[in-house]
């Protein structure tokens, strides 16, 4: 009903497509009708640059176009000429652009027509380099304030491409680009890239939603993570690194979704597993989980600038910037108590949703979007 407001009876009939397909007891044959629908109503394009891959997500048709114009401007005077916001989504460890695919565009079509378009950005390191790529040069640097810097490049090189300048209206176009901020939206490593974003460029975040991130992570979570470092450091020759990158697929599934879930898609585990194994390489993960889990001490890690802790010191939104923080009830990578830890930190609500572990955007996939087109409409209605 709250989204009926500013949505099409088409568009609403394929929101329900949506939901339908994170019912488990849903048909297999709604996949080729979601893609057709899907296709009718959003459209998608790919960008890489500098080894980043990203999708752009809009809604096609000229009376959405009109809406969202008139939207806009209705909002730039609310607000006092608050520039154009982007969704962003930033994925986790091990996750892609077609991870999320859906997530993405269930939360475009249910989000408020303000909100200019989606972005879906994966963090320098995961996927496979093309053959074009220099494998070594992509994963020397993938840290945190590395993973902030390119995430900003990647997102103003879409927004000038897609509604920057011409010729003839140059400096529109470098105002739109100057002026816009971003709705950023991380899961676990995405979370953490988020808030390094927003300790460097705080002037271009409008709000953040994180999820999966805490003060410090749970004593499983440790080990968890140290198992994870040690699976990936045997991967070191390609004759093994198709069964390095099984066993850590099998380890990150197994430690990131509640018992009852894993049960219930047995018989979908081992496909994820191959989609991790084919998707990434040792090499980028190896990178990654050295440069951006360089230690599992918390406050205590004074040598990294760039722990959870120390960010949550330093970011300081512009007026008026939101922040939100989302855990799953039986999350066994952070401890609960230092999700709201975090949450006092960042003087900034939390929601924990039940039955949930680590991944609960994908096991709780309704309500987990619920929070975030709340927080979302929340800052819009301040």
């Amino acid at each position: 009903g709250a989204c009926a407001s500013f949505l099409s009876w088409k568009q609403l009939h394929l929101l329900i497509l949506f939901e339908c397909a994170n019912h488990p007891c849903c048909v297999q044959g709604l996949a080729s009708s979601l893609q057709s629908n899907r296709a009718s109503i959003i459209s998608s394009q790919d960008f890489l640059l500098q080894g980043q891959r990203a999708r752009l997500y809009r809604r096609r048709g000229q009376e959405l176009l009109q809406q969202q114009q008139q939207q806009q401007r209705q909002r730039e005077d609310e607000y006092n000429n608050d520039p154009s916001s982007f969704m962003v989504l930033i994925p986790g460890m091990a996750q892609s652009i077609q991870t999320w695919d859906a997530q993405a565009t269930a939360l475009l079509l249910a989000s408020d027509p303000s909100t200019t378009a989606l972005i879906c950005c994966e963090p320098l390191g995961l996927g496979r380099p093309s053959p074009d790529d220099d494998h070594d040069d992509m994963h020397n640097n993938v840290t945190l304030p590395r993973q902030a810097e390119q995430l900003r490049q990647t997102l103003l090189f879409i927004v000038a491409e897609t509604w920057g300048c011409d010729d003839d209206d140059d400096d529109d176009g470098d105002h739109v680009v100057d002026q816009c901020r971003f709705d950023l939206v991380g899961f676990s490593l995405g979370g953490r890239i988020a808030m390094a974003f927003a300790c460097l460029y705080p002037t271009q975040v409008r709000t953040l939603h994180l999820t999966g991130v805490a003060w410090d992570r749970s004593a499983r979570g440790k080990m968890n993570v140290a198992a994870w470092k040690d699976i990936l450091s045997r991967g070191d020759s390609a004759a093994n690194e198709k069964s390095t990158l099984q066993a850590f697929a099998w380890l990150a599934i197994l430690s990131t979704y509640s018992p009852s879930f894993l049960l219930k898609q047995r018989d979908k585990i081992p496909i994820w597993v191959d989609v991790v194994a084919s998707g990434h390489s040792v090499k980028g993960l190896s990178s990654l989980m050295e440069q951006t889990h360089p230690s599992e001490h918390g406050d205590d890690d004074d040598g990294n600038a760039w722990t959870v802790p120390k960010m949550a010191h330093r970011i300081q939104l512009v007026p008026g910037g939101a922040i939100h923080l989302v855990a799953g009830e039986m999350d066994e990578m952070v401890a609960l108590d230092q999700v709201h830890k975090l949450a006092k930190g960042l003087h900034c609500e939390t929601s924990i949703l039940p039955t949930a572990a680590h991944a609960v955007p994908f096991e709780a996939a309704r309500a987990w979007r619920a929070t975030v087109l709340r927080h979302l409409d929340q800052k819009r209605g301040q």
